[in-house]
């Protein structure tokens, strides 16, 4: 089990397998499970890796939490100072001790003789926690097959918001398309009691935008030389494990390739590329490039449509969620052959894009300033930005019943409005808690299912912060998305690897979609079109139909992303039903995804 379950019955005791929490020394129970595990019921409780002062049980993901920390090992002296530090400063302060924290951080903090519980996460990184709360308590995990399995009752589709997710590939303020199953929010803190009905909310964001003004001095430094002190922090946390490289073929990667070959010591890391040979975007010969350049050891990764087909389908059941971009089923593909290697960290580049340029297009960004002074069609922009739709939301609108509920993100949009600097800045902090959010913590839970830890330099709090610092102008000069990196990489590789357009993992999906004769795609296309499907409550039928055969007899080309998603949603609510059967034991996960027959998890 990786959650944890809190019932309002008071806490007696402690199972006798469980150490005794004595107020002095801090006592720290580990466990060898990669995720946390609890459980918390009126005979006692077990939560562990966890640490326990008095009353108190902490579980917490540094190193690198409390304010100007530099990074510990975990079960070091110095970790266990900074647990100490954590729980006597929640004790003292309560949840605002949190604003002191720069590090990123995904924490749960219990009280077990009042029955006060708090869990909190960073703004920055990207390790997600779910929660669901009731009447009768809340469970949280770090992961949702987990959460569903502490839950009391089955979890219904969370129906209304389905429009969203058909748009934006997500959903904003914190919904799942699970009702009741909440994530917890970069930036929230939720604070509840075994007592009270209701849990509150906080958020860290406008004191972690001030702390990082404050921490971002030396603008003028160097981006390679902050750079390579980002990576070599990361290093600075190794255990002797293999650790490698998701080498895209793109500007990011390419910089963290170099940096990690110039590193001190410097570090041959061994690099792996998905490639789809043949196809016009194909990244393969630029990741190529890098990695004969700098010596470092490239495994390709060929990507064909009976690979990416098995790959969805195994991804979407250990996760029991619907994709979220094509980009997804890549990273499974990533981690499950670094977990194979023997890999335990991974260094990528993502997180980058979001904090440096926000996603506008340059035909946005000056619709935004032109729009300044109208709040209305400045939303209208950034929330509409071609990054962000997926499909055409007028589509959507004709094939769902539904309708489509803007408003947790234009309350969001208002909530980056009010914060300061450039308008750039608040459309670049609006993307990162929107779809940046999106891409991390979807990339973080692919690297957790396969127990591999995640190294983003980008993402590293001193970079950061140096990088905010630079403002708006600093990071793209002369209007040019991540011009500062371009030009850095383009000093190191030409500026043809660096100046091109770069659209992620690229490979013809749509075409696939439509026209392979793979089994497992066949299978999802004649899926869309079965009555068990078309039968769904929140569809009109004749419109849904009309959109689909216009799709896979090929009379709409290009085909756009509908068919991407539509299938998306009914594996992911065939996984749900499938859930619910009388053979499903609760505590045990579901092995075979019934809405993919002949696609057994595991399959390769």
């Amino acid at each position: 089990m990786r959650g944890t379950f809190l019932r309002t019955e008071p806490c007696s005791g402690l199972p006798s397998s469980g150490q005794a929490l004595g107020a002095d020394p801090l006592a720290v129970r580990e466990s060898r499970a990669p995720l946390w595990s609890a459980w918390l019921t009126r005979d006692g409780v077990s939560l562990g890796p966890v640490w326990a002062m008095g009353t108190n049980l902490l579980a917490w993901d540094g190193p690198s939490v409390v304010a100007h920390g530099d990074g510990a090992v975990p079960g070091s002296a110095k970790h266990m100072e900074e647990a100490r530090a954590i729980m006597e400063g929640i004790q003292n302060r309560g949840w605002e001790f949190l604003t002191a924290v720069r590090g990123p951080f995904r924490l749960v903090w219990i009280d077990l003789s009042s029955g006060r519980w708090i869990m909190a996460r960073s703004p920055h990184g990207p390790r997600p926690l779910f929660w669901w709360s009731s009447p009768g308590g809340v469970c949280f995990s770090t992961d949702i097959p987990s959460l569903l399995d502490l839950m009391p009752s089955a979890a219904e589709p969370n129906w209304n918001r389905f429009p969203e997710y058909m748009v934006f590939q997500s959903l904003a303020g914190g919904e799942t398309l699970y009702g009741g199953v909440r994530e917890l929010l970069p930036g929230q803190v939720v604070i509840g009691s075994l007592q009270s009905r209701e849990p509150e909310s906080r958020s860290l964001w406008s004191q972690w935008l001030e702390s990082q003004e404050r921490h971002g001095a030396h603008p003028g430094r160097e981006a390679g030389e902050v750079l390579r002190e980002a990576i070599e922090r990361s290093l600075s946390r190794d255990t002797g494990n293999t650790r490698g490289l998701f080498l895209s073929g793109g500007v990011d990667s390419a910089l963290l390739a170099w940096g990690l070959r110039d590193a001190d010591p410097p570090q041959e890391v061994p690099c792996l590329t998905v490639t789809c040979q043949g196809y016009r975007h194909d990244e393969g010969p630029f990741a190529q490039k890098v990695a004969q350049e700098l010596g470092l050891q490239w495994r390709p990764i060929g990507l064909t449509p009976s690979l990416f087909s098995r790959a969805w389908a195994e991804a979407l059941n250990a996760m029991g969620l619907p994709m979220t971009s094509t980009n997804q089923v890549i990273w499974w593909i990533l981690c499950r052959a670094a977990a194979e290697l023997g890999w335990a960290a991974a260094f990528s580049g993502e997180g980058a894009d979001g904090w440096f340029c926000g996603g506008l297009y340059q035909e946005e960004r000056e619709a935004l300033v032109l729009a300044r002074e109208d709040r209305g069609e400045t939303a209208r922009i950034v929330i509409n930005c071609r990054t962000h739709t997926l499909n055409d939301p007028s589509l959507v609108e004709r094939v769902l019943h539904p309708p489509l509920d803007l408003r947790p993100r234009l309350r969001l949009w208002e909530e980056c409005v009010e914060s300061p600097g450039h308008l750039m800045e608040r459309a670049v902090l609006y993307h990162v808690r929107t779809a940046g959010h999106r891409l991390l913590s979807r990339a973080e839970l692919v690297a957790q299912s396969h127990g591999l830890a995640l190294e983003l330099p980008f993402l590293e709090t001193d970079f950061l912060a140096w990088s905010r610092a630079l403002g708006w102008d600093g990071r793209n000069p002369g209007g040019v998305n991540k011009g500062l990196l371009k030009a850095l990489c383009s000093r190191r590789f030409g500026p043809e690897l660096a100046y091109r357009k770069k659209i992620g993992f690229p490979f013809p999906l749509r075409t696939w979609i439509r026209d392979s004769q793979e089994a497992l795609l066949r299978t999802y296309r004649d899926m869309l079109l079965d009555t068990r499907t078309m039968g769904r409550p929140i569809y009109c039928q004749p419109h849904l139909d009309r959109e689909l055969r216009s799709r896979l007899d090929g009379s709409l080309r290009p085909a756009d992303w509908f068919l991407w998603s539509l299938i998306n949603l009914e594996l992911w609510l065939r996984w749900v039903e499938e859930r619910r059967r009388p053979q499903h034991s609760p505590g045990a996960l579901p092995c075979g995804l019934g809405a993919s027959p002949g696609a057994p998890a595991g399959a390769w």
